[in-house]
């Protein structure tokens, strides 16, 4: 996902029901679920949860605050892995991390059913 936020519009979106959408790199637009915000080594970071992620895109998105050409204070998707495992793992030792946590979870007990029933369905089609 590339782009920026600036704060006015993230607060805009977040007081209209916490979804916010940007476009990615091809023009897309993806919505996500504000989820909170973090601040890892003195800079503010949005976390953001994917509702629809297509393959190839991330789950959930980290974004961090940076001052544009303009001096503005806006957000940007941080690249680095190093980075947004570190801003996560900041989240997870705070208050809402816990809520993090169970999003993340629910995400992969959900996939783990639906292999679970894809083997099984394949598993009823070779013994018929």
């Amino acid at each position: 996902m590339s782009g920026k936020m600036d704060q006015a519009t993230l607060w805009q979106h977040i007081r209209r029901g916490s979804v916010v959408e940007l476009v990615d790199a091809q023009g897309h637009q993806i919505r996500c679920q504000f989820v909170g915000t973090v601040v890892h080594e003195g800079r503010a970071h949005l976390m953001l949860n994917n509702e629809a992620p297509r393959p190839g895109e991330e789950a959930f998105v980290v974004m961090g605050a940076i001052r544009d050409e303009h001096g503005v204070e806006c957000y940007q998707r941080l690249e680095d892995d190093d980075e947004i495992q570190a801003v996560i793992n900041t989240c997870i030792s705070n208050t809402f991390g816990q809520l993090l946590w169970e999003i993340v979870n629910a995400r992969d007990v959900e996939a783990e059913e639906e292999d679970e029933g894809d083997v099984a369905s394949e598993e009823r089609s070779v013994l018929h």
